[in-house]
């Protein structure tokens, strides 16, 4: 839906300068086809606005009526697009009236970016949303033009290290007691990119050898144990085989895409011949049987 909305702008954005451009030519006397490139950006206004008295507005205004977009295209108002859904499924809970995440981040006034921020760095502490999804665009924010924005999104980014801090510290119960919603607090972290170097090492050992144990004694696989795993080893195999054991759906997404991510197609053609792939995956991937 944003990608539709970006299109739809840049689209009447051009026509725009174009129009401007033949406009001021037409000022110089040094335009010969002012009347053809006029109609030709009333034609273009009209089939993107499909709105006739728009239409006339603009050609009465022109060129500066083909910025007035009195009819845009209805807007699902949420912080997160549909592109985004796959990602964010506990988000279904939860839909916020601000424009979407990337699109506010680009082009959303100061006031929206910083409603916008303040609503990350409450997800996120929440567990709505995962870390490492938002904090690029966080740093992103961070450089932005309004000095208000860069430093919401700073004091954001600060808020959001010491949750994680916070995390860390009780890191050693949290391990003790795995179970699925402690797995997913423990996998945000480590995507997060605060728990590096020989600490980071530490934990993923202690979580390495729980997760094991874990795997070893339990009776309900939990696809997190999977993926956690696979964070912290980075074996694709560790994803296979929890697909395999649990057929949860999104081992079997995050499985296909590190397979591409990593051009691991031996794992795919396995896939294939084991008859887990989905006929629509099937003809997708086919082109590497």
């Amino acid at each position: 839906m944003f990608q539709e909305r970006l299109n739809f702008r840049i689209v009447n954005l051009i026509n725009f300068f174009i129009a401007f451009i033949n406009f001021l030519m037409w000022l110089n006397k040094k335009n010969d086809v002012f009347d053809l490139v006029l109609i030709i950006n009333i034609v273009i206004h009209f089939a993107l606005n499909k709105d006739l008295s728009q239409a006339l507005i603009a050609l009465v205004t022109y060129p500066f009526g083909l910025v007035i977009f009195t009819k845009e295209k209805e807007i699902d108002f949420q912080i997160y697009d549909q592109e985004m859904e796959e990602d964010f499924p506990v988000l279904e809970e939860k839909r916020l009236e601000i424009l979407p995440l990337k699109g506010t981040s680009l082009f959303g006034t100061p006031n929206e970016k910083k409603k916008l921020i303040l609503q990350i760095a409450e997800d996120v502490k929440s567990g709505k949303v995962s870390s490492n999804k938002v904090l690029p665009i966080l740093r992103k924010m961070v450089l932005d033009s309004h000095p208000d924005v860069g430093l919401y999104a700073s004091e954001a980014i600060e808020k959001i290290e010491e949750h994680f801090g916070t995390i860390e510290e009780s890191l050693d119960k949290l391990v003790e007691n795995l179970n699925e919603k402690n797995i997913k607090v423990v996998l945000d972290y480590i995507k997060s990119g605060f728990l590096d170097g020989d600490i980071g090492s530490f934990y993923k050992n202690i979580l390495k050898k729980a997760l094991t144990e874990k795997l070893k004694k339990t009776t309900v696989l939990h696809p997190e144990f999977f993926s956690l795993l696979y964070e912290i080893e980075g074996d694709i195999s560790i994803l296979l085989e929890g697909f395999l054991k649990t057929k949860s759906q999104e081992l079997y997404k995050q499985l296909l895409k590190e397979i591409l991510r990593k051009r691991n197609y031996e794992v795919l053609k396995f896939l294939m011949l084991d008859g887990s792939l989905t006929n629509g995956d099937k003809d997708s991937y086919n082109f590497v049987s």
